[in-house]
């Protein structure tokens, strides 16, 4: 996913303020991702990966974006993310997030969800991230309900025939979880006046 994810944001690399040093540190890492891929190399070294399970929150300590839970459990997103010296692919599938480390002078401060590159289990445990990774999370959510807001009116209320058509399959579904998980947080507020259902 990392490398899948990497070969993406290489068509976007002149577009963004990289350095030549970061645009290398990219180049090396997905050569050595491409390398682990076809087998040519048994471990990817520092690039590493790292696989953070995702739940529902429970409670709100934070200002969370009312669509958090949503973003959290249901999600698919991808993004090259850089801040001062870390640099790295952040892939999301539903309940999952996969790392790709292509710089990160600090891991001590991802603990819990390193992947080892031969084999290994995914279960319950602590995981320790970085406070910025919690922000760019919440960010990332803001993003999706502003994208969802813009949607047009007509499409929105194709979205919504469909929703109604649809609505006892949805009842005990995932995606009818993550919104309940919502509207238990946030009540009301969890909806936008505008958008499909679910986001509304």
């Amino acid at each position: 996913m990392s490398w899948r994810n990497l070969l993406i944001q290489l068509d976007h690399l002149k577009e963004q303020n990289f350095t030549e040093g970061e645009r290398s540190w990219v180049e090396s890492a997905e050569r050595t991702w491409r390398q682990f891929l076809l087998e040519e190399t048994a471990h990817p070294g520092k690039y590493r990966q790292f696989l953070l399970p995702l739940d529902r929150i429970e409670s709100n300590r934070v200002d969370l974006p009312p669509n958090i839970n949503r973003y959290l459990m249901r999600a698919i997103d991808v993004d090259l993310c850089h801040g001062g010296q870390a640099l790295f692919t952040y892939s999301k599938l539903g309940r999952f997030v996969i790392i790709g480390f292509i710089n990160e002078p600090n891991q001590t401060n991802w603990v819990g969800g390193r992947v080892n590159a031969n084999e290994g289990t995914v279960e319950p445990r602590n995981y320790t991230l970085p406070a910025p990774f919690g922000t760019y999370l919440m960010d990332k959510a803001a993003r999706v309900r502003e994208a969802i807001q813009g949607i047009s009116p007509r499409q929105t209320a194709k979205i919504e025939q469909a929703f109604r058509a649809n609505a006892d399959r949805i009842v005990g579904t995932d995606f009818f979880e993550a919104m309940q998980a919502d509207v238990e947080m946030f009540g009301s507020g969890a909806f936008s006046t505008q958008g499909p259902p679910g986001e509304r």
